[in-house]
């Protein structure tokens, strides 16, 4: 509760309105528990799986962007994900 109270409070200090605030936090939270969960639980082939199911004549867009999906660590995808969270993300 203290790191959420913190988070909040940080938000709102740079402007965020209290719906925002407390919806960006909500956010990052879930975010957060997703990527962790996918961390621990994706085989070293994990990629291997998904290239198979996806070409480019039955999925177009994610066949254009596969090489994308596995790539970096999760460590870089995570930082990411939360700067798009907190950057764009509240604003839409």
């Amino acid at each position: 509760m203290r790191f959420a109270d913190t988070l909040v409070g940080a938000l709102l200090d740079g402007g965020m309105t209290e719906r925002e605030a407390a919806w960006t936090v909500w956010a990052v939270s879930y975010f957060t528990l997703g990527l962790t969960q996918e961390e621990q639980a994706v085989p070293v082939s994990g990629g291997d799986r998904v290239a198979q199911s996806v070409s480019g004549t039955s999925h177009p867009s994610l066949h254009r962007v596969l090489a994308h999906l596995d790539a970096g660590s999760f460590d870089e995808r995570f930082e990411f994900g939360v700067r798009a969270l907190i950057g764009r993300g509240a604003r839409a």
